[in-house]
């Protein structure tokens, strides 16, 4: 199951809102909004309202345990019973960062044939 924190830190994160304005939408410090992603501490029925609305979604959802899928084609996320699209510039971060660690991938493997390693073992 997905904690509520982990959930609004994917959430934030998909919609491209940085930490100090959450924090500034709460009228807390980072920190201390951190922490609430992190679920090191409670968050009250405020709270709860003010962050869903901030990212989009109903205050129950952000307790429901469904899992989020992105659709690459349609470039949008489906879960919580909601649909919204993805940020292009967050995209591109992450494709960059999978063509980063292909590359990585690619050349330990070229590594590892030189030193004489069986095929199947790499």
């Amino acid at each position: 199951m997905m904690r509520i924190g982990e959930k609004i830190r994917i959430l934030r994160e998909i919609k491209g809102i940085s930490t100090k304005d959450m924090s500034s939408e709460l009228g807390m410090t980072q920190a201390g909004y951190l922490k609430i992603e992190r679920d090191e501490v409670d968050i009250n029925t405020e709270k709860v309202e003010k962050i869903s609305n901030k990212l989009g979604v109903k205050p129950h959802e952000l307790f429901m345990d469904e899992k989020f899928v992105y659709n690459h084609q349609t470039n949008s996320i489906y879960g919580a019973n909601n649909n919204f699209t993805f940020p292009e510039d967050m995209k591109k971060l992450y494709e960059d960062k999978i063509e980063l660690l292909v590359n990585r991938i690619q050349k330990m493997e070229r590594k590892l044939r030189k030193m004489g390693v069986p095929e199947e073992d790499i």
